[in-house]
């Protein structure tokens, strides 16, 4: 599945194939890459709905933060060590990030 998405409207590159092509509008492609932005949101936050509860790894970084081994962020306590890896079970989801 899915699971990280990086959305943006295709614009052409002189010299390319590509940009000899019919273009489709800008508002038109603007619109479509939003709505793709919203269903790949959608999808994130059911897979770190599906994390709660379980055991994972986490190589804590700077300033609270730290990512799971399949590179999801985590808040953690800020007294950890930066350039630890830690066995935690995740606890809940604040926005985009997890939560031991």
């Amino acid at each position: 599945n899915i699971t990280h998405t990086h959305i943006f409207p295709y614009s052409a590159r002189e010299g390319t194939p590509a940009a000899k092509m019919p273009m489709v509008p800008k508002s038109d492609r603007t619109e479509r890459a939003g709505r793709a932005r919203l269903l790949g949101q959608k999808i994130k936050n059911k897979w770190l709905d599906k994390m709660v509860g379980k055991r994972v790894s986490i190589l804590v970084e700077q300033n609270g933060m730290g990512f799971t081994e399949n590179y999801l962020p985590v808040c953690v306590d800020k007294k950890i060590p930066s350039n630890t890896i830690i066995q935690a079970i995740i606890k809940g989801k604040v926005k985009d990030e997890l939560v031991i």
